[in-house]
């Protein structure tokens, strides 16, 4: 009776559960990235990637998306449904992973050890630019993200 009421919770799974729901927007930043940093730039009066240019980025996308007609809305849908069912494209996860992989291992070491006891041993494996294949590995078990 104990083990019914003290079991598990499903919030474990959904900790590790790692599935990206991509918005239209985001699609849309990708296809029609050039014509977005023009609005972005006509609104801010800043060149991409200045401080006064990020604060006005998110109303060039809005502006952009009404702009809009229904072909390149269905266009849009149509490559995000691609990218829900093959994943996004390579640049994207690749950039992903350089800007946020060892926080996302980090966390799912971190909730592993703490509900299944267990410690990871992880290897990273890299091309650059040359094709020469890199990699190299670390352990995560609680020691290492308590510190």
């Amino acid at each position: 009776m104990w083990f019914q009421s003290h079991s598990r919770s499903a919030s474990i799974r959904s900790r590790l559960s790692f599935i990206k729901k991509i918005s239209l927007k985001q699609v849309a930043c990708h296809e029609y990235k050039s014509d977005i940093a023009k609005i972005a730039t006509r609104l801010s009066g800043a060149e991409a990637g200045k401080q006064g240019y990020i604060p006005f980025f998110q109303a060039a996308v809005n502006e952009f998306m009404e702009t809009l007609d229904d072909d390149e809305i269905a266009k849009l849908e149509e490559i995000r449904a691609n990218w829900m069912s093959r994943g996004q494209p390579r640049e994207l996860q690749r950039k992903a992973a350089e800007k946020m992989g060892r926080q996302y291992l980090q966390q799912s070491s971190r909730v592993q050890f703490d509900n299944f006891g267990t410690r990871q041993v992880v290897w990273e494996f890299h091309e650059n630019k040359a094709g020469t294949k890199l990699f190299q590995m670390f352990v995560i078990s609680r020691e290492s993200y308590l510190k």
